[in-house]
């Protein structure tokens, strides 16, 4: 074999030795990549998880405040529409109050000093009657609101407003029941005439009684009623129950006291209820 035989066998040994070590180092490059890749997918996913819960914690955060600022909003709206249904039963109250005052007044007024006629009874009577409804409605109204202080004085208040407002159209209807007979000065034998001077008679006695309550005022008292009943009884103008009603509540009223008593109660209490209701639709603060 000649020297360029051997060189040509001895390099293709050297290439047969060259191709195995090529592949081993491709496989430890490939080995390598695929580490490389592996570590670089677990930081990705690592940070991808991380931004995740980043995103998810910011939309929690979020999510609380959006529901924290809707219950604050919808709790003040509930508060102010509270507020709002207090005022109006209390102004409603107030309003009731001082309408069934002033008609059961005018009632009393115009039957004492002028001569209503029967469709103007009716009417000061039917006013009376629908005041007093209205005032016991709004007075439920305010006790269902509240609160239990602002309740007991409405009610306080009622109560002094409707023992005030019977007196008076108790006294109305015996004021009327004693301007019903017409005198005739011409003839003092007239059996309107006799009526209208013996309950002249009977509030003199009905006056001294109240002053000097001794047994001889007394007997002129009983004695002045059964005159009065007579004479009432001649005209024709009465019922018994309408006459009873006159000679026994014609002059000074027993009560009387007790009336204004009620009526200056009522007047502190108005004061009162309209102090504490300005104080709760002020959230509880005292007014200025």
């Amino acid at each position: 074999m000649d020297l360029q035989g051997i060189g040509a066998i001895a390099a293709a040994g050297v290439a047969a030795v060259g191709v195995p070590a090529a592949l081993l180092v491709g496989r430890w490059q490939m080995k390598a990549a695929v580490r490389s890749a592996a570590e670089s997918g677990r930081a990705g996913i690592a940070q991808a998880e991380a931004t995740a819960r980043a995103g998810i914690q910011q939309a929690e955060a979020t999510y609380k405040a959006a529901v924290d600022a809707v219950r604050t909003e919808a709790s003040a709206a509930q508060s102010q529409w509270r507020r709002e249904v207090q005022r109006e039963a209390y102004v409603a109250f107030l309003l009731a109050v001082h309408q069934f005052v002033t008609t059961s007044e005018q009632l009393l007024k115009e039957s004492d000093s002028h001569r209503p006629g029967e469709e103007r009874v009716a009417h000061l009577q039917a006013a009376f009657s629908d005041a007093e409804k209205a005032m016991l409605s709004a007075t439920a109204i305010v006790e269902l609101e509240g609160p239990d202080e602002v309740a007991r004085v409405a009610q306080r208040i009622c109560g002094a407003a409707e023992f005030k407002g019977t007196w008076e159209a108790f006294r109305a209807r015996v004021f009327r029941l004693r301007s019903r007979p017409r005198p005739n000065h011409d003839d003092p034998t007239h059996v309107e005439t006799v009526a209208y001077n013996t309950l002249e008679e009977l509030e003199i006695a009905e006056w001294r009684f109240e002053e000097f309550p001794d047994p001889e005022s007394r007997g002129e008292l009983e004695r002045a009623r059964a005159a009065a009943a007579t004479a009432l009884t001649n005209t024709g103008l009465y019922e018994r129950m309408e006459i009873d009603t006159l000679v026994r509540s014609l002059g000074a009223d027993h009560n009387e006291g007790l009336y204004n008593l009620r009526c200056g109660e009522l007047m502190e209490d108005r004061q009162e209820f309209t102090a504490l209701a300005r104080a709760e639709l002020d959230g509880g603060r005292p007014s200025s």
